[in-house]
This record gives C-alpha cells, sequence and structure tokens, in this order.
C-alpha cells in the first residue's frame, strides 16, 4: 500500500478567548499566501516534488507521537495516569466525502485548536497536531508549557 503525502500546513489555531484570524481557503480552512495551493487541498512543503512516500508516512507518525510524548511530559504533575491529553474529533465537508478537518482539545490548557482540510483523517490529524506542536513550541519557549 502507497502512503498518501501530507501538506506542510500553517492552519488556524482556536482558542477561547479570541485568537488572531487567519486568512481562508475557499473551502474555509485556514492557510497562509506560502502554504495555500488554491487547486489541492494536499500540496505544501510536506508534499514536495520528489518526496518518498514511506518517509513521509513515518514522518505523520512519529510527529503525532512526539507531540503526545512531548504533552504527557508538560502535564505530568495536572494529568493523573491513564487521562488523555488530548481529544480527537473531526469534522466532514459537506460538498466532498473525502475532505476532513481535524478538531483536537487540549484539556489542560482549556484549549482547542483546529487543522486545515484535508483528504482523509489522518491528514487532517496531521495538521492539527502541526497547530498544538506549535503553540506548545511557544509556550516552552515562553517557560509555561505545563499551565
Amino acid at each position: 500500500m502507497q502512503a498518501q503525502r501530507h501538506p506542510g500546513l500553517s492552519p488556524a489555531r482556536h482558542a477561547g478567548g479570541g485568537a488572531a484570524a487567519a486568512p481562508t481557503s475557499p473551502a474555509g480552512s485556514a492557510a497562509t499566501p506560502s502554504t495555500y495551493n488554491p487547486g489541492s487541498t494536499t500540496t505544501g512543503a510536506g508534499a514536495a516534488f520528489g518526496a518518498d512516500p514511506s518517509r513521509q508516512a513515518v514522518e505523520d507518525k512519529t510527529i503525532l507521537m512526539q507531540v503526545q510524548n512531548a504533552l504527557q511530559k508538560s502535564f505530568a504533575r495536572e494529568t493523573p495516569p491513564g487521562q488523555r491529553v488530548w481529544v480527537w474529533s473531526y469534522e466532514a465537508d459537506e460538498h466532498d466525502p473525502q475532505l476532513f478537518r481535524a478538531h483536537v482539545q487540549v484539556p489542560c490548557w482549556g484549549e482547542s485548536f483546529v487543522g486545515d482540510w484535508c483528504r482523509g483523517k489522518k491528514l487532517g490529524q496531521r495538521s492539527a497536531c502541526l497547530v498544538v506542536k506549535a503553540v506548545l513550541e511557544r509556550r516552552i519557549t515562553s517557560g509555561v508549557a505545563g499551565s
């Protein structure tokens, strides 16, 4: 089975208390001029021409594991064993049954994040994961990762 290529993404962050608005694509997903390709929902820096699909699949799995591990480490004191550090849900496009947008809630932060519209739930999950990763990195840099 051949792995799908994944987009390089800069999705919008949705959190309680008002997040900055981001430009949206015609499908309503957040994108930036450097990553949004009007002809496709699955192209970008991560799907560069000539990219090895099997290598991309491995990178996609490891990014999810890395972010989950970093969240677990950040919330070790606040999260009892067995409690999830993030909760996933998916939104299907009304007109294209293959398009999904992942939503992820991080209960310890009291915030939710949304990825871009992508072909398939796995791609959507990766997109939202990259949003959480960016926020986590900013929190670590500023010294407020676990709060």
